[in-house]
């Protein structure tokens, strides 16, 4: 038996070293103008977003079926099932997905839209929000709200 261990060779040392590459971020963006749709998955389009395309509400269901999405950036204004709609549906299934509306020029926005026409920076910036929010609320609580808030005073 020791002539066994002898010839076992350890794992590698990547193996060990607690680094573990992230799969990239799954984001589909629903919107029926395919203009919004290449300009976000060529914004996102890099090693930390997989980005999906949908046209309309029905097809945004499809992917959704087919693919873990971890941010739906939804046009209110889709065919098929509206972006408000679309949402309410899909939020049962998959209550984790976090959703970002698009909302049209002049529109008021809400701290959940943002406001077309789109820049590259500001997108990825309220896209990597987003995500940092989820995060922060998987995390278990440690101390209850009220002290938390009693030790931000007292700083």
């Amino acid at each position: 038996m020791s002539r066994t261990l002898g010839r076992l060779r350890s794992p590698p040392a990547a193996v060990y070293s607690g680094s573990v590459a992230m799969p990239p971020r799954t984001v589909l963006i629903a919107d029926p103008e395919p203009e919004v749709r290449s300009f976000v998955k060529t914004a996102l389009g890099s090693s930390e977003y997989r980005v999906f395309e949908a046209r309309g509400g029905l097809e945004a269901l499809c992917v959704c079926a087919c693919h873990p999405v971890d941010l739906l950036l939804i046009a209110t204004d889709l065919a098929g099932i509206d972006g408000t709609r679309l949402a309410e549906k899909l939020a049962h299934p998959f209550p984790t997905m976090r959703v970002l509306y698009l909302a049209a020029p002049g529109a008021g926005t809400s701290e959940d839209a943002i406001s077309k026409p789109l820049g590259a920076e500001v997108l990825r910036e309220r896209i990597r929000q987003e995500f940092e929010l989820a995060t922060i609320r998987k995390r278990p609580a440690t101390e209850p709200a009220s002290s938390e808030a009693g030790r931000q005073k007292r700083a």
